[in-house]
């Protein structure tokens, strides 16, 4: 289980795709971060490769964001792979939930 908010020594990466959608979608690190301290695991693909992966869900000022990370147990670290505004046709009234 990824527990980021306790854990001091997990490693963070940023991906340069993830930089560059969050710059291209006006969404700041510290969107991103808010959301992984404080918000929830909606899906897991435990077999993506090279790591198992998860999507986030939370707010940030308001905003909600989906927030995509690989997560790289054996070495501790996180990688942040995107992170995107959810688009209410697709999503449930909560973004949490695939329509």
């Amino acid at each position: 289980m990824i527990r980021i908010l306790y854990d001091k020594d997990l490693k963070i990466e940023w991906r340069i795709h993830a930089l560059q959608q969050i710059v291209a979608r006006n969404i700041s690190r510290g969107d991103v971060l808010d959301v992984l301290y404080s918000g929830e695991i909606i899906e897991s693909y435990p077999k993506d490769v090279p790591y198992p992966s998860f999507l986030f869900a939370g707010n940030s000022y308001k905003k909600e964001l989906h927030v995509v990370i690989a997560y790289a147990e054996a070495i501790h670290t996180i990688y942040i792979v995107t992170a995107y505004e959810p688009d209410k046709d697709k999503w449930d009234e909560n973004f949490r939930r695939r329509i």
